[in-house]
């Protein structure tokens, strides 16, 4: 993630942290994460049932993650 910060930041400047976590790079790479946390936590204890909610840093971060959810997901 650190790198996806720094490739972002030489390429736009800098700009404001939240714009970064809701650039579609970062988000791409925290929703992978995300994902696979919550496919190893069910694995782990055996139960497909469980869920989990997403904190975000801004409403544009939340779109985001959102929309890159339903592209891969629905």
């Amino acid at each position: 993630m650190k790198e996806v910060i720094e490739q972002i930041k030489v390429l736009k400047g800098d700009i404001k942290a939240s714009d970064v976590y809701a650039d579609r790079r970062f988000a791409q790479g925290l929703l992978d994460y995300i994902a696979k946390d919550l496919a190893d936590f069910r694995d782990y204890w055996r139960d497909e049932t469980l869920g989990g909610m997403v904190v975000c840093d801004s409403s544009k971060q939340a779109k985001m993650l959102f929309q890159l959810f339903e592209e891969r997901h629905v």
